[in-house]
């Protein structure tokens, strides 16, 4: 499993299909940073060390397989994820809170020209803590 989510804080886990490709990025959340006039070093007042952000790509077979999987993703707030994660992983896996908060869609001419090719990315934001 690389994946699984829950639509609330006592739901249970789901399990869900592995990305074609996944990348993660963990960015600290300062508040007021600013260099010093005097000696140009940066003055932190870090409020967090690396909130994640997630991104997820996906090859899909039609257009209602694309509408099926991004449903439960898209107007769910909080979204509950537990995702593999070296940045902040616990026992391999990071359970972080957040939302979707990019969803693209590209349609394009399958290899055998016979339909389109349907590719899904998004990107999950975590929003708490």
């Amino acid at each position: 499993m690389i994946w699984a989510i829950k639509t609330s804080a006592n739901g249970t886990y789901q399990t869900m299909r592995s990305p074609s490709a996944m990348s993660i990025d963990g960015e600290d959340l300062d508040l007021d940073s600013y260099r010093s006039v005097a000696t140009g070093n940066i003055i932190r007042k870090i409020l967090g060390f690396k909130w994640q952000k997630l991104g997820f790509t996906f090859v899909m077979r039609s257009e209602e397989d694309v509408a099926a999987f991004i449903r439960p993703l898209r107007d769910t707030y909080p979204l509950y994820v537990k995702v593999q994660s070296p940045i902040m992983a616990k026992d391999g896996f990071a359970e972080l809170v957040g939302y979707i908060s990019k969803i693209h869609i590209d349609a394009r001419r399958s290899s055998d020209g016979k339909g389109l090719a349907w590719t899904v990315s998004f990107d999950f934001t975590e929003g708490e803590r």
